[in-house]
């Protein structure tokens, strides 16, 4: 039996509002404390790190584009990879997809035929981009979301490992 005060451990809602504003780091530590903390934890980590949940922004099968990712190697970076991270969300921000040359073309067909997404045009070059060899072109999808916002998801297509490019890219700033 475990005292009353620690009874809150066990409340979804309440370990919601003691953990929000909680680092990753140091909700690892808090995990480490006892049983309880760790169930805790470990709860509230399978709730807010939902790929599934967070991908429904933009997907209408998250469950869909996962299995495609994993087919096709592709690597979601930039802004979006780091609100899931956080637990943040930017309402206005868009999705990048870093894929190889060789798989870009499934990814740009299912945008389009499963996801309703209409290619908008290759945005204006970065000047990194310019730079980088890694990089073979930036593909802009758009689709109007239900609430009449846009979601925009970019297809960044490398000519080699998309990992690589990431971290060319991403390094050299």
């Amino acid at each position: 039996m475990h005292p009353r005060h620690l009874a809150v451990l066990t409340d979804d809602d309440y370990i919601s509002i003691l953990f929000i504003y909680t680092s990753p780091r140091t909700l690892f530590r808090l995990g480490q404390v006892n049983r309880l903390l760790k169930a805790a934890v470990e709860r509230y980590m399978r709730r807010v790190y939902n790929i599934g949940r967070h991908l429904l922004r933009f997907f209408s099968s998250p469950a869909g584009f996962r299995k495609l990712q994993s087919e096709s190697g592709t690597i979601i970076s930039g802004s979006n990879a780091l609100q899931f991270l956080l637990r943040q969300t930017y309402p206005l921000s868009d999705l990048d997809l870093y894929v190889h040359l060789d798989n870009h073309e499934r990814i740009t067909e299912w945008l389009s035929n499963v996801e309703g997404y209409q290619l908008t045009s290759s945005p204006p070059q970065h000047p990194f981009y310019y730079d980088s060899r890694e990089i073979f072109s930036v593909l802009q999808f758009e689709k109007e979301r239900r609430d009449g916002s846009v979601a925009c998801v970019q297809v960044i297509v490398c000519s080699r490992c998309p990992l690589h490019a990431i971290l060319s890219f991403h390094s050299s700033m």
